[in-house]
């Protein structure tokens, strides 16, 4: 029912606005219009770099998790230092795309 009274609301308005200024009616619907349109190319490239950030947190707890996960392994083959640069080189890659995103169009 309140979807109703909304929509019924909405067209009264409508209809009402068109009747007493249809140039200043016409206005408001390009500043919205436009506003809309500049407001969804900034959100595009903050979710782009949103997705960049995830996607490397997700790698960093990959090579995080396989490292933990075989530790002895690991260590009886004395892979300790190649298996900290492979989780640094993650840790890098997460942090260069955290700064990205934080450098996102419209941040």
């Amino acid at each position: 029912m309140d979807i109703i009274t909304s929509t019924l609301a909405a067209v009264v308005a409508i209809a009402l606005m068109l009747w007493l200024d249809p140039a200043l009616f016409t206005l408001v619907l390009v500043i919205i219009g436009a506003s809309t349109a500049l407001i969804e190319v900034m959100l595009a490239g903050i979710r782009t770099a949103s997705e960049q950030t995830q996607a490397s947190v997700g790698a960093m707890s990959a090579e995080h998790d396989r490292a933990l996960g075989a530790i002895r392994t690991v260590r009886a083959g004395r892979a300790e230092e190649r298996e900290q640069t492979r989780i640094g080189e993650a840790v890098r890659a997460c942090a260069t795309a955290r700064v990205r995103a934080g450098r996102a169009p419209g941040r």
